[in-house]
């Protein structure tokens, strides 16, 4: 229960990872949201990666398709993609 308390009066510290170990070393408490935050670190960095590569791909596509046409397809859809990858980048963090 006291674990729960601290973590609901400290809702809002930045720095919560830090505070706990500080403040509630006595407890599981750092040990479960330094893994938390690790989780969130490496999904983030899985998404933006991925995210990256799609950008990468696309754009490789849209020009090899403008190529083959005559359109300058990438110029067009580029936007379109930047838009998704931020939308999807955001959703993340």
């Amino acid at each position: 229960m006291q674990s729960v308390q601290w973590l609901w009066a400290h809702k809002d510290d930045p720095n919560i990872v830090k505070s706990a170990h500080a403040q509630m070393g006595h407890t599981i408490l750092p040990q479960m949201l330094s893994a938390v935050q690790g989780f969130s670190q490496a999904v983030q960095s899985t998404v933006t990666s991925l995210v990256n590569q799609a950008v990468q791909l696309s754009e490789a596509v849209l020009g090899l398709l403008g190529g083959i046409t005559g359109v300058p397809l990438l110029s067009a859809a580029q936007s379109l993609v930047q838009a998704v990858s931020n939308g999807v980048k955001d959703l993340v963090t």
